[in-house]
């Protein structure tokens, strides 16, 4: 993890110190001294804003000692006071609705007789760059156990924020996050570079990204360069007008079952690919890429995109993404994986997870050869992930290269690893990507999608689909769906069996007729960013495949 850092300190601690009052006797010319202590009150205010007012937001304050809560008034701005209440603090604001919380902080320590806390947008970021979690987890935690707020801390914590959203959005006129002067609405006026004016510049270039703030939240807990990796490579270039995540830059893109690898140049402006023009629109477009005429380009929201060209044994399919410069340390964590090869793994089978370190040991590990209800622990020795002078990772094993590794982390901070197989007689492909438990969709969410497939046959595109959520069970995590393409149903169960993956049982479907009514296979998904890669999951390894699907837009 990376060293702590806090929030913005406006507020130096005072101690208020006791009064002692003094009384004289008479008589015997004896005197004594009583003393009397004094309360003292903590006192916090400041705006709970997007931009627009946070009107009648819910406002909770915890203290190293006191906590309270309050009301925002129509403007966003609140009050707070707290008993011997001393710093730091940490704060918390939800929106009437219920739908938005924001949280921010108080550094220092001890007493003081009034602080200022805005909580924003900005005070969400800033909390995450300094504690390198959520904030929430934050919040929650400090609740239990309050944690010291270096003030010098933050004012670093912010400046490395701000260095790293430069290229996306500058939030230097805003010289302190928590305690600066905010109205909200002001912005409005034409004042762009005060607080408010850049909270409404943020909100709007979120929303123009296709990026919501709990995206950016979770790049900037990464800490490091990671928040400037993804600004530079995925929020800050220029975009498609009719595609989102189609940006100016270099594409890395890797063969999904091949040795071939290599970058290609997007410039936006001209709407052009390594120099070929980009027919078509809305995320789905045609070039010549390679040399081949006609390869279909289908483009997700987090930027990642697939080519494709041909059929069947002589078709050819690539992801693509935006090139990052990442190092070992910056892959350290959890990951889910599918994959697809020409001849079946009996010991590591389609899907599973694993880990790796800082230093690139691979690490625990589960595979699942015979169905997501038998996966088992990984007992054979692992490789270590090494960068590669050419771009990429080299996944090694007793100093022999078994597969080239290439990562792309998105704008929520999610990575997703390519591993493409060494062996020319086998060629296999693996998708990992950054472990994390999916959040169940509303019952009426619909998608829309393009999709292709892997298989012994070679590769297929299959016919475009939209599926409607029509029902959710919270408890079991089950979730029902019907399909456009022939009115079939199917149930699929989130996070099993891993956090961040989607698992379908065999047969798990139902309809009147067509394509998987009332017989499909069982099959598990890995969505990252508007991309789902499934492979199948019940034990009929004759009839293996990889299956890709592009959400459009």
């Amino acid at each position: 993890m990376k060293p702590q850092m806090t929030a913005i300190a406006r507020v130096i601690a005072t101690v208020v110190l006791p009064t002692a009052l003094v009384a004289c006797g008479g008589g015997d010319g004896s005197s004594g001294s009583q003393s009397q202590d004094k309360s003292t009150t903590l006192k916090i205010s400041g705006t709970a804003a997007t931009g627009a007012a946070m009107a009648s937001a819910a406002i909770n304050v915890l203290c190293a000692a006191g906590n309270a809560t309050a009301t925002s008034g129509t403007d966003g701005t609140y009050t707070a006071s707290i008993t011997n209440g001393t710093l730091p603090c940490v704060l918390s604001a939800t929106s009437a609705d219920g739908k938005t919380t924001l949280h921010s902080m108080l550094a220092g320590s001890g007493q003081t007789a009034s602080a200022t806390a805005n909580i924003t947008p900005l005070s969400e970021l800033l909390v995450a760059q300094f504690a390198g979690t959520d904030p929430k987890s934050f919040f929650d935690a400090f609740g239990v156990s309050p944690k010291a707020v270096d003030p010098s801390a933050v004012v670093t914590a912010q400046k490395a924020l701000a260095q790293a959203l430069a290229a996306f959005i500058d939030i230097s006129t805003v010289s302190d996050i928590v305690g600066g002067p905010l109205q909200a609405g002001s912005g409005a006026n034409g004042t762009a570079a005060n607080y408010d004016g850049v909270l409404d510049k943020l909100g709007a270039k979120l929303a123009s990204a296709e990026i919501k703030l709990s995206d950016l939240t979770a790049a900037a807990a990464l800490g490091g360069t990671n928040l400037s990796t993804i600004v530079n490579t995925v929020l800050a270039p220029a975009a498609a007008a009719d595609c989102p995540g189609l940006k100016t830059g270099t594409l890395r893109y890797v063969d999904l079952l091949g040795s071939g690898t290599g970058t290609l140049a997007v410039d936006v402006a001209t709407m052009k690919i390594d120099g070929q023009a980009l027919a078509g629109s809305a995320c789905n477009y045609t070039a010549t890429i390679n040399n081949v005429a006609g390869t279909r380009i289908l483009v997700s929201r987090s930027g990642v995109m697939t080519m494709l060209s041909g059929s069947g044994m002589t078709g050819k399919a690539m992801i693509a993404f935006p090139e990052q410069v990442l190092s070992v340390a910056a892959l350290a964590g959890s990951y889910d994986r599918v994959g697809y090869s020409k001849t079946f793994d009996t010991q590591i089978g389609d899907y599973g997870d694993t880990e790796f370190s800082a230093d690139g040991a691979n690490g625990l590990s589960h595979n699942c050869p015979s169905g997501a209800e038998a996966c088992a622990p990984d007992t054979q020795s692992k490789g270590t992930l090494v960068a590669n002078p050419a771009g990429g990772f080299d996944y090694m094993e007793k100093g022999i290269s078994q597969d080239r590794v290439f990562a792309f982390r998105n704008a929520s901070g999610k990575t997703l690893l390519l591993a493409q197989g060494s062996d020319t007689n086998n060629p296999s492909i693996a998708a990992l990507v950054s472990k994390g438990k999916l959040a169940l969709p509303p019952v009426g969410n619909s998608s829309s999608y393009w999709q292709f497939q892997l298989n012994a046959g070679g590769l297929t595109m299959q016919p475009d689909d939209t599926n409607t959520v029509t029902a959710v069970d919270d408890t079991t995590g089950t979730v029902t769906r019907s399909f456009a393409s022939d009115s079939h149903t199917d149930t699929i169960t989130y996070n099993i069996p891993f956090d961040g993956m989607r698992y379908r049982a065999r047969n798990a479907c139902t309809g009147a007729g067509g394509q998987g009514a009332g017989s499909c296979s069982g099959v598990v998904q890995l969505p990252f960013g508007g991309m789902t890669l499934a492979t199948r999951a019940d034990t009929n390894i004759n009839a293996r495949f990889l299956s890709v699907s592009v959400v459009k837009p």
